[in-house]
């Protein structure tokens, strides 16, 4: 639900009948009776643990492995974290590097308009299990001390 301020809301209200002239009665009916069960807070809580795991497995991963070469940036909230590169490492060609290995990584310098104000690499965690996070780390680290050095 989107609840814009009121100068803006006949725009809003034009441009919502133009896209969606028929909103989801039945998942709207259907997620409210789940947030109404409580599971939906349960939900939540649980994905909240699971994503907590996920990023601290990754971090404590990367500084092991990598920690010369990833700086990882722990946050608390969302799916992906930002490793930033300490070797002056292109994080285009890092991330193409990892890509033949396997493992999709995203360079931030994408997320720049202008120049990167630094080299850094996106990690996505939220869909990855802990094994899986393990395994992909090792697997890059023997890329980056090979394959891939700076």
């Amino acid at each position: 639900m989107l609840v814009p301020p009121p100068a803006y809301a006949a725009a809003f209200a034009n441009a919502k009948s133009v896209i969606d002239r028929h909103p989801p009665l039945l998942e709207q009916v259907t997620l409210l009776s789940f947030m109404r069960s409580g599971q939906f807070a349960a939900h939540i809580r649980r994905m909240r643990r699971i994503y907590r795991e996920r990023q601290t497995i990754l971090v404590e991963e990367i500084t092991r492995h990598m920690g010369d070469i990833v700086h990882m940036e722990p946050s608390d909230a969302g799916v992906h974290l930002i490793g930033t590169l300490k070797d002056g490492r292109d994080d285009r060609a890092f991330c193409a590097g990892a890509r033949a290995c396997g493992i999709l990584l995203r360079p931030l310098s994408d997320t720049y308009l202008g120049p990167p104000a630094r080299q850094g690499v996106l990690f996505g965690f939220a869909a990855i299990p802990p094994r899986r996070i393990i395994t992909a780390v090792r697997r890059l680290a023997d890329y980056a001390r090979n394959d891939g050095a700076g």
